[in-house]
């Protein structure tokens, strides 16, 4: 995650623009988590690539969101093992206090890659392979 701020000379205020990167792995599990993800409108799915959304698929999303005060930006790429990439897109208005909904679609569904994983010495980032 980087974050910065920018000054606004007109209203005299600042505004945070947060960018954020993930990488989460997901297996569709049943037909309700099928359904449901290719109900998102951030999904960009054609017709004849829905098959590798089936039940059972591994899918890798490769997700970047962007906050700047008033929208939430997120873009990516879905990877699975019979379609190379599938576009994820999402723009929507910053509510404050509200998460992405993609990244929270991805946390309840799927698995970061990038978890903390606590050892004797201490905690490290630890990637898991796909």
């Amino acid at each position: 995650t980087s974050s910065f701020y920018f000054r606004d000379s007109e209203s005299g205020g600042m505004t945070e623009f947060v960018k954020d990167t993930n990488v989460f792995n997901m297996i569709v599990n049943d037909i309700l988590t099928e359904r449901l993800l290719l109900g998102k409108a951030w999904l960009a799915v054609e017709s004849h690539n829905e098959s590798s959304f089936a039940v059972g698929s591994s899918l890798v999303f490769d997700i970047s969101t962007t906050t700047d005060g008033s929208n939430i930006v997120t873009k990516g790429t879905v990877k699975t093992a019979t379609v190379p990439s599938v576009q994820v897109g999402l723009i929507e208005s910053n509510r404050r206090g509200n998460a992405c909904p993609v990244v929270s679609f991805l946390n309840r569904y799927g698995t970061n890659q990038k978890s903390i994983s606590l050892f004797k010495e201490g905690g490290y980032n630890c990637l898991k392979a796909p």
